[in-house]
């Protein structure tokens, strides 16, 4: 298990080759463009998780969950998988924090790091959550803190099923990617509680 900023989830310093920086600069802009145009953060989240699998980011599974400020809702995640679309559950308040408690989304709130985990029998003890997901026959999971300019922190996640999980491209890519994601995110959240 690895709770380090994420230069230290990669093997060695790694350099994303000229296509790869170009796609993912457009990516960038195709972010901001369509946040500030499309109200559907599940829409979004689908397009973009599509555009990862197509430049061989082999995402299985990939969630954001976001914390509102409304009186009833806690959160939202959006979880999406190849094939499928996105789904969206919302959490309420509750005194019960247990599953919180053996969560990852827990130890990223509480360091504000990336964390990640190859999923072996061993570490799926680790959390309840890396138990589904080996179950699920994935085999890496990616868990980055996304901090609102309000303070609230905020989660995206990555699983893959590839027997040697992510590359450091993959990581590098998420990295890259991951400004333009908090900014439409955040706006996307926004435009949300003002129709709420």
């Amino acid at each position: 298990l690895c709770d380090c900023p994420y230069t230290s989830l990669i093997s060695k310093p790694t350099t994303l080759s000229a296509v790869d920086s170009a796609w993912v600069e457009e990516l960038r802009a195709w972010l901001i463009e369509d946040g500030v145009r499309t109200r559907s953060t599940s829409a979004i989240w689908q397009r973009f998780c599509d555009r990862l699998l197509e430049k061989d980011v082999p995402i299985a599974r990939a969630t954001t969950q976001i914390r509102t400020m409304h009186s009833v809702t806690a959160g939202v995640q959006r979880l999406g998988t190849p094939g499928h679309m996105v789904r969206q559950r919302n959490w309420v308040y509750t005194n019960d924090q247990s599953a919180y408690q053996r969560s990852p989304v827990r130890t990223v709130h509480e360091t504000k790091q990336w964390l990640r985990s190859k999923l072996t029998p061993k570490t799926a003890a680790d959390f309840d959550l890396f138990e589904e997901l080996l179950a699920e026959g994935m085999t890496d999971y990616v868990c980055i803190p996304v901090e609102f300019t309000n303070g609230t922190l905020n989660i995206i996640s990555y699983a893959t099923k590839q027997a040697d999980g992510f590359t450091d491209r993959d990581i590098v890519i998420m990295a890259a990617l991951l400004p333009a994601l908090r900014t439409v995110l955040e706006l996307m959240t926004y435009h949300r509680m003002i129709e709420d």
